[in-house]
């Protein structure tokens, strides 16, 4: 018997304006503050989903959100959480969650993510709301790293974007179901089992809050709103396919009636989103700059979120056992995470969103600080320095040594767009480590530098693997020309050559190009303001650079100031930043049509 399985999948982002668009839309009487927008989510987009499937009882779906979500919902929409929970519990609704703030996690250490998915955990259990063991990410972000962690945390099942795939491998998927580190991998795209038993169709992958609006989203104020119209479509659609013999089920459902049929091994795949041909993978979000060039602050929110989320555990080792300070630090932790949300450096981050960004990793920050207040007094001191991977804490540390002139090493670095200037140091203790500075003056085109690259292979760390180095053949990828994350900032150059981004000074996607054998950083977001990166030459073995990569990025030593009695101020996130109703209606306007996550995500397949 021939089997049709027809699965949708709405991701949802309350996060989608983070921080309100400032002004635009109240002066036409549309509340448009940061909370108004998420509450115009819930209410205009999510709910009427919910309703849906209430007059369907025999169909499934899944809805993405982060754990941020529930908790608003419970605060804000209980009635709406019932109504969710109801679904859940019935079976008809798979609740999908794998961080609690719309992360870029694929930029940021392992230790962030498992703070996110203990938070994810959290909410849910308080929500008393069953967690999937289905998982997709904010931007569609997928790694082999990820696929151990889900196993741990009791994941089974992790959705590909088949535009990933096809860019990756230079063609769609072909396999209903891949398989790696124990972890089921479903392709989006439609496809028929070997056999013919049975197919699988997606009748909807993309954005949950376009489904119910007319493909409106959130940044169109007064005209996002429900639209009866689209909902009767897509029902329309869903009743016809069942009318043929489908069946409308979740993710989960599908995978656990097929997956006795056989997977195939998963091949290859480097961290990246779920639409790379438009976004140069994860360029647009670490340094390629979108419809507001310049008001975009990419590595300025990368690096600031950097430093918080190194505050926030150094913190967390100081006041570990102390009531008081951990409940302070889980306040921050939520911050940092907050902070780290991808809407802030990318698509086309509106300048209230980069407010967003840098405003949470400041509160963070504080809030670290904050927590360590009792710990300072007892101890008299001014300033705390930790030890991340001993967790030794020394209070009213000594200064740092300081480090040597040194030659620059057989490799050739250029610098682009701006002059820069290269200074190279080492401490005199370690011989197969020097530090590179990269000073660019203030005017100037956009900050660039690049180093030579072999174009035999991509080895680096992919992202939540922090303790093993991918290494995957250059001729294995289809794909030319596109950044990755380096989350632990390593990279392979050339021979026994690595190179590691201080990831707290420049935290820009790596662009590698197969053609022109070079990985560079740029920063087309840089404001006119002299700008400096630091980086570090590795000379060794794999497993020697990826122990000064963790080192440098995952593990620091990180020196806390002690607090001086001042109060924590609010982020301010949802009342201001730069630009604003300044903007104008033309650039208005282009945001409001903008359409973030077209194309070949959006559109419903018929097999």
């Amino acid at each position: 018997m021939h089997q049709v399985f027809v699965v949708c999948l709405l991701h949802f982002n309350l996060q989608y304006v983070a921080g309100g668009l400032n002004g635009l839309w109240a002066s036409q009487g549309w509340p448009d503050d940061n909370d108004s927008i998420e509450d115009q989510i819930i209410v205009q987009s999510f709910e009427p989903v919910l309703d849906l499937l209430k007059q369907h009882p025999t169909w499934g779906m899944d809805l993405e959100m982060q754990g941020y979500m529930v908790d608003v919902l419970a605060e804000r929409h209980p009635d709406v959480l019932a109504e969710l929970r109801d679904l859940a519990d019935a079976g008809q609704v798979e609740i999908v969650s794998f961080h609690w703030s719309d992360q870029l996690w694929t930029a940021y250490p392992r230790h962030d993510e498992e703070v996110s998915l203990d938070l994810v955990a959290d909410s849910f259990a308080r929500a008393d709301l069953p967690l999937s063991k289905v998982v997709f990410t904010q931007e569609g972000q997928f790694s082999e790293g990820m696929l151990p962690v889900m196993a741990e945390h009791g994941y089974e099942v992790a959705v590909l974007p088949r535009n990933l795939a096809t860019f990756w491998w230079g063609g769609p998927a072909t396999s209903t179901l891949y398989e790696k580190d124990g972890v089921i991998v479903v392709p989006s795209n439609g496809l028929h089992s070997t056999d013919d038993s049975y197919e699988v169709q997606w009748a909807y992958f993309d954005d949950g809050e376009l489904l119910a609006t007319n493909d409106e989203n959130p940044y169109a104020g007064p005209y996002f709103v429900t639209s009866p119209a689209s909902i009767a479509a897509f029902e329309q659609d869903l009743e016809d396919r069942e009318a043929n013999g489908a069946q409308i089920v979740s993710i989960g459902a599908y995978v656990d009636a097929v997956r006795d049929q056989g997977t195939t091994p998963l091949p290859p795949v480097l961290d990246g989103d779920w639409q790379p041909d438009n976004t140069g993978n994860l360029d647009l979000w670490m340094g390629r700059s979108g419809l507001f060039g310049h008001e975009e602050a990419d590595n300025d929110v990368l690096t600031a979120n950097v430093r918080a989320s190194r505050a926030v555990t150094a913190a967390e080792q100081v006041v570990a056992g102390e009531a008081r300070g951990e409940s302070v630090v889980r306040a921050a932790w939520k911050s940092a995470l907050l902070g780290q949300v991808s809407d802030a450096t990318g698509w086309n981050p509106y300048p209230t969103e980069v407010a967003y960004g840098l405003d949470h990793a400041a509160k963070a920050t504080a809030q670290a600080s904050g927590a360590i207040r009792t710990a300072c007094a007892e101890n008299r001191a001014s300033a705390v320095q930790v030890d991340l991977a001993s967790g030794a804490i020394t209070w009213d540390p000594p200064a740092p040594a300081e480090e040597e002139p040194a030659s620059a090493p057989d490799l050739e670095v250029t610098t682009e767009g701006r002059a820069g200037t290269l200074t190279w140091t080492r401490d005199p203790t370690v011989s197969d480590v020097v530090d590179l500075q990269v000073d660019f003056p203030v005017a100037g085109d956009d900050p660039k530098v690049l180093f030579p690259w072999d174009g035999l292979s991509y080895e680096t760390t992919s992202a939540l693997a922090d303790d093993a180095v991918q290494s995957v053949d250059a001729g294995d990828i289809a794909a030319d020309d596109f950044g990755l994350p380096l989350p632990l900032g390593l990279v392979h150059l050339t021979g026994d050559t690595w190179l590691v981004t201080r990831n707290d000074s420049v935290h820009l996607a790596a662009h590698f190009s197969k053609a022109d054998r070079t990985v560079s950083f740029e920063d087309q977001t840089a404001d006119e303001v002299p700008v400096t990166w630091r980086f570090r030459v590795v000379t060794g073995s794999a497993d020697r650079a990826l122990a000064v990569a963790q080192r440098t990025n995952a593990t620091p030593v990180v020196t806390l100031p002690c607090p001086e009695g001042t109060a924590i101020t609010g982020c301010g996130c949802a009342t201001g930043g730069p630009g604003g109703a300044a903007w104008g209606w033309p650039l208005l306007l282009a945001l409001v049509l903008r359409r973030r996550r077209r194309g070949a995500e959006a559109a419903a397949e018929a097999h």
